[in-house]
C-alpha cells in the first residue's frame, strides 16, 4: 500500500512541476526558465520534451536561443552527472537502482557504453531515455570525458533542432494539442521512454 501512495505522490508531484513550468511560458524570461527547466534535470527524471514542445510553440521567434541554452544546460547537467558516475557511485548507486532505473536495465547500459562508447552517448543524449541515468552511466564506465562532452553537445543540438523544425511546421497546431492536452502529451512521452528501454533491454 505503500507504494501505491508513493506513486501517487510522485503523480502528484509531476504534475505540480509540469503546471509551474506551463505558467512560464509567456515570461519575458521564457528562454532562462526554460535553461534553468533543463538545469532541473540533474535533480530528475521527468521527460522535459513537452515543456520545450509547449514553450516554443508559444514563442516561435525564440526557438534558437531555446535550442542553444538547453543545449547548454544538458552540457552542465550531462558534467554532473558525469562527475557523480566518477566519483560517488559507491555512495549513490542504490538510490539509483532502487528509484531511476533496474539493475539490469543499467548492467545493459553499462555493457553498450563499453562497446559502443561515442555512438551509445549520442544516442542516449538525442533519444528519448533518461538523461541523468545516460549521463551517469557514462561516468560509471569512465567514458572519456572529451567525447562524452562532445557526443552529448551533438545528440541534445541535434534533438533540439529537430524539436524546432517540428514547430516550425507544425507550431499552431502543436500550441493548440498541448494546451488541451498537455498531460495526455507528457503520458506519451512516458510511454516512449518505457519503449526505448524495451528496445534496449532487447538488443
Amino acid at each position: 500500500m505503500s507504494k501505491i501512495y508513493d506513486m501517487i505522490d510522485k503523480n502528484q508531484k509531476k504534475d505540480r512541476f509540469y503546471a509551474w513550468a506551463s505558467t512560464k511560458i509567456s515570461s519575458a524570461y521564457a528562454p532562462l526558465w526554460l535553461f534553468f527547466i533543463y538545469l532541473s534535470e540533474m535533480f530528475h527524471c521527468l521527460p522535459l520534451d513537452p515543456v520545450w514542445v509547449l514553450f516554443g510553440a508559444e514563442n516561435r521567434s525564440k526557438k534558437i536561443i531555446f535550442t542553444l541554452l538547453t543545449t547548454l544546460a544538458s552540457v552542465l547537467t550531462a558534467i554532473v552527472g558525469y562527475c557523480l558516475g566518477v566519483f560517488t557511485w559507491d555512495l549513490i548507486h542504490s538510490y539509483i537502482l532502487d528509484h531511476l532505473i533496474s539493475k539490469s536495465l543499467f548492467e545493459k547500459i553499462v555493457y553498450i557504453y563499453q562497446k559502443y562508447e561515442a555512438l551509445a552517448v549520442v544516442s542516449g543524449a538525442l533519444l528519448p531515455f533518461p538523461f541523468k541515468v545516460i549521463t551517469i552511466s557514462a561516468g560509471v564506465c569512465k567514458a572519456e570525458f572529451f567525447l562524452f562532452i562532445v557526443c552529448i553537445l551533438i545528440g541534445r543540438l541535434a534533438r533540439f533542432l529537430l524539436l524546432g523544425q517540428v514547430i516550425k511546421i507544425y507550431g499552431e497546431k502543436i500550441r493548440e494539442v498541448m494546451q488541451k492536452y498537455f498531460s495526455h502529451t507528457v503520458l506519451a512521452v512516458v510511454i516512449k521512454i518505457m519503449l526505448a528501454c524495451l528496445l534496449l533491454w532487447w538488443m
